[in-house]
């Protein structure tokens, strides 16, 4: 993981903004 954020921080995190925006769209639903 660490390794990933290293190589490629916008990616990474970009895709976990979605992921948590989506699970959290489906919490509140």
């Amino acid at each position: 993981m660490l390794v990933s954020l290293s190589a490629s921080p916008g990616t990474i995190w970009t895709y976990v903004e979605t992921f948590l925006g989506k699970a959290f769209i489906l919490m509140c639903s």
